[in-house]
């Protein structure tokens, strides 16, 4: 979605209308990982195993930020 905005022309309504469907992309996403995957994740893995990927996770964004 990100690669085709960019070919956009920012001022127009084709842009405003991939704006809108990114930010509900992300929306869903978002309510799917806190609704569905995180409280899964907490119930199967060890607080050792979420504590080794909570450190890949600040290891992994320190990186790319």
């Amino acid at each position: 979605m990100l690669e085709e905005m960019t070919a956009m022309d920012f001022e127009s309504a084709e842009f405003e209308k991939a704006l809108d469907e990114l930010v509900e992309a992300v929306k869903h996403h978002v309510e799917e990982e806190e609704s569905q995957v995180l409280p899964g994740m907490q119930q199967r893995l060890s607080t050792e195993r979420r504590a080794e990927l909570a450190q890949a996770f600040v290891t992994a964004r320190t990186e790319h930020l």
